[in-house]
């Protein structure tokens, strides 16, 4: 009978790790969204991506958020920096709280590559960084300091 036991627990354990495995071959390549596709294209001039945050799925709406950290810049200044391939980006004339990411501002919308739309947001000061951002605590005190500026890019694709 302890046997019998012993073979049924190993036998669980096989199924239960082929079936992880299945998984986690599943999620490592499944194709990106075309809102990843776009967002792996935009460039922001003398900026380093640290963090990403993606939603959707290959055959609905996507969008992904891409962190940027950097220099201080002037909004007026943003289009020149942001660029790829069909990139238009147009500087609100009065930024806005952003209402997806509290603690941002909008700064400028316009034209992501694949046909996506492109929403710029900057990172207030003195909000909280969400953990995705992937910036160090160093960073952050040199955002809070005024030293460094963080951008958050979002490219949206999809009907809706």
């Amino acid at each position: 009978m302890r046997l019998r036991s012993i073979l049924l627990v190993a036998v669980a354990a096989a199924v239960l790790a082929v079936a992880l495995a299945g998984v986690a071959a599943w999620v490592l390549t499944r194709p990106p969204t075309a809102a990843q596709s776009s967002l792996g294209l935009l460039k922001v001039s003398g900026y380093e991506k640290t963090g990403q945050l993606d939603e959707g799925g290959p055959s609905s709406n996507s969008e992904s958020v891409g962190v940027y950290i950097g220099p201080v810049v002037a909004y007026s200044h943003v289009a020149s920096i942001v660029d790829g391939p069909g990139v238009k980006v147009k500087v609100l004339r009065s930024p806005s709280a952003a209402v997806e990411f509290p603690g941002t501002i909008d700064i400028a919308r316009g034209d992501a590559p694949g046909n996506c739309g492109l929403f710029v947001s900057v990172f207030r000061k003195a909000a909280q960084p969400y953990s995705w951002f992937g910036i160090s605590q160093g960073q952050l005190q040199q955002v809070r300091a005024g030293q460094l500026a963080i951008l958050l890019l979002t490219s949206v694709c999809g009907s809706g």
